[in-house]
């Protein structure tokens, strides 16, 4: 480590260390405030890059056992959940897409398309993500669409070196897939859980799956309109991209007809989304297949790669094992981190005293109330998942409700959309994680674009609120 490195290090123990006297001196319990400490302490190595952040990732498994908060048998398990294998899963599929070359393809047909037209280049993927992730989790469409985001982006680079133009392509996906996943309740986890959670606790105004979108999709239109606005401006305005149009379709015809290689993972490819699309309504085929979680389907499709040969390269299948070994094992570690943390959050009790402190607020105007509360969600989110926080919060929420005699869906669908307009971090929502996993953004320039369209998101929900009477 450099000196610079140190020296952030030690003024991050000493924030971590002021932050466990404070909740020491307001009378918290002993692993209350442990937790507190070691999760500022791992929130700042994050923003600061002090240290590798995938390495920070790891730091849960140290400290919490270590300090006596919870053991490495409790907290490892966080990072093996289910979702982590969608993500095996995505990435071994876009592996496939890479070997065949199927992404060059996909990726010189749009450049040919948009010409030389870098806003519609952007808005193509922005609401391909927007409109995909409604209907197939936002973690899976930002994965099957980081193949032709990277080819494309890799062809621009050749041609234009110093281009920016991979932080709006990238993040509209990451922002987009989130945007669009709030439209209906299987676009993200949240809305499920909420979805649920109304059903069970308020069945006199539970909504249906048609009355979900009826509220949201309103929202989501808005902020997609925002977000791409606020791109536009900030890299394509005044210029343009610099894409030779005679180049990519000499690169494109070069490529000649479809390959055997590449129609087979085609065919895997889109057979895995026709199953996320339509698993719910699979049930004559076998039983089991409607409850299969998108991971499984994701790891199922992208294992047959591993036995179908590329006529190619006659001696070996489209996937090798050695390939295994480019999956980014630090997405991993961060994602389990984010689980881990809100675990402890959960059994330590500090969830709790959120709540007893939510609850004591006191406020007349029910407006500026709400506000508040969606202003922590998004920025509570940024270090957690979107899903979990979602998980912890909404029950506290409901005790405000039920306190001051609001419209339960008026609050509490507000509070699940702000959970998924967290994008300043890797670790708050999966799409974050995915696009930082790249290794073409960096912590800063997220958290640089990733607050702006935080106070947009939230200046567009508390905007819909006010002017429509939600």
């Amino acid at each position: 480590m450099s000196k610079k490195q140190w020296i952030q290090s030690l003024i991050g123990i000493l924030i971590a260390f002021t932050s466990y006297g404070i909740s020491a001196h307001y009378g918290l319990t002993e692993v209350i405030c442990r937790t507190i400490g070691v999760s500022v302490l791992i929130a700042y190595l994050w923003i600061t890059e002090t240290i590798s952040i995938y390495l920070t990732s790891i730091l849960p498994l140290i400290l919490f056992p270590l300090l006596d908060i919870a053991g490495i048998d409790e907290i490892s398990p966080k990072y093996m959940k289910d979702i982590i294998f969608l993500f095996i899963g995505g990435f071994l599929l876009a592996f496939g897409i890479e070997k065949v070359h199927l992404h060059q393809r996909i990726a010189y047909w749009f450049l040919i398309k948009a010409g030389n037209n870098a806003g519609r280049l952007l808005l193509s993927f922005m609401f391909i993500s927007y409109f995909l992730s409604m209907w197939i989790l936002n973690t899976a469409t930002t994965l099957l669409l980081i193949p032709p985001a990277l080819g494309i982006i890799n062809e621009i680079k050749k041609q234009n070196p110093t281009s920016k133009f991979h932080l709006p392509i990238l993040l509209g996906i990451a922002y987009c897939a989130s945007i669009g996943g709030i439209t209906t309740v299987i676009g993200t986890a949240p809305n499920a859980y909420l979805f649920d959670f109304l059903k069970d606790n308020y069945p006199d105004v539970s909504m249906s799956f048609g009355g979900w979108t009826l509220h949201t999709l309103p929202i989501s239109l808005l902020m997609f309109l925002a977000v791409y606005t606020y791109f536009y401006f900030k890299f394509i305005r005044n210029k343009p991209m610099e894409i030779d149009a005679a180049y990519c379709k000499n690169a494109y015809q070069k490529l000649g007809p479809f390959s055997s290689g590449e129609k087979k993972v085609l065919v895997v490819f889109l057979l895995t989304v026709l199953l996320w699309f339509s698993k719910k309504h699979l049930g004559f085929i076998h039983p089991i297949l409607p409850e299969m979680k998108d991971s499984w389907i994701a790891l199922s499709m992208s294992f047959l790669l591993f036995f179908i040969r590329d006529v190619n390269k006659a001696s070996s299948n489209i996937l090798e094992w050695n390939d295994m070994s480019k999956i980014p094992l630090g997405v991993i570690f961060l994602f389990g981190a984010g689980f881990a943390i809100n675990h402890v959050f959960e059994t330590s009790g500090l969830m709790e005293v959120i709540g007893v402190t939510l609850q004591q607020i006191e406020l007349s105007n029910g407006f500026l109330l709400l506000s508040i509360l969606i202003i922590f969600m998004v920025f509570f989110t940024e270090i957690s998942s979107n899903t979990t926080s979602t998980i912890l919060i909404i029950p506290l929420i409901a005790l405000i409700v039920d306190h001051g005699n609001y419209t339960p869906i008026s609050w509490l669908l507000p509070i699940c959309v702000s959970a998924s307009f967290a994008f300043m971090l890797p670790v708050a929502t999966p799409p974050n994680t995915i696009i930082y996993g790249t290794e073409m953004i960096s912590i800063k320039e997220m958290m640089k674009h990733g607050f702006w369209v935080n106070l947009i998101g939230i200046a567009v929900l508390l905007g819909w609120i006010y002017f429509s009477g939600f």
